[in-house]
């Protein structure tokens, strides 16, 4: 019969864990504001309404979602 003991907090995988999931988050931010500033610079290049822009906001998302998705699969 196992014993159940309880969990040990580990103050340095804790703050690996931290680091790794803050990564994660700053990388989201910066794909989905390049995404964006990069439709708003080529709709305004080409004259066009916001399609570009929320078609890169759209690819910068599903973009950033992979990302979360494979790192947490680690």
């Amino acid at each position: 019969m196992p014993q159940n003991q309880p969990k040990q907090n580990n103050p340095k995988r804790s703050a690996t864990d931290y680091a790794r999931y803050s990564g994660i988050a700053f990388q989201m931010i910066a794909i989905m504001l390049l995404a964006g500033f990069s439709g708003i610079k080529l709709d305004a290049l080409l004259h066009s309404s916001p399609a570009l822009t929320i078609s890169f906001l759209l690819a910068g998302v599903v973009g950033a979602m992979y990302l979360v998705i494979k790192n947490l699969s680690r």
